[in-house]
This record gives structure tokens, sequence and C-alpha cells, in this order.
């Protein structure tokens, strides 16, 4: 989440209110998104995960 945010995308964990309780994360920008928009949050992911995969 630290390598994401550092490139503008932030994860808003969540825990699901009903039953089965279910687990996942929120991603920031949203979906009323524009295309460059989403664009620079698919771009910001895969080099984080990268940077992450590189360091180990």
């Amino acid at each position: 989440m630290t390598e994401a945010e550092s490139r503008g995308v932030f994860f808003y964990p969540f825990t699901g209110a009903s039953e089965p309780r279910s687990e996942g994360l929120v991603i920031a920008p949203p979906l009323t998104s524009t295309d460059t928009d989403i664009d620079f949050m698919v771009t910001a992911l895969v080099d984080a995960v990268t940077t992450l995969a590189e360091s180990h």
C-alpha cells in the first residue's frame, strides 16, 4: 500500500457488513474517473508491484 500511495493511488480496506463477511480493497480514484485517470492508476499499481518484486 505504501508503494502505491507514494504514486498517488490509495487503498481503503473494508469488511462487509452482511453475512457472509467479505473483505476487500476500495481503490481511489473512483469509478467516475476518466480514461487518463485509470491509465494513471494502472501505471502506478504496476510500478508499485514491480518495485516490491525487485526488492525481494
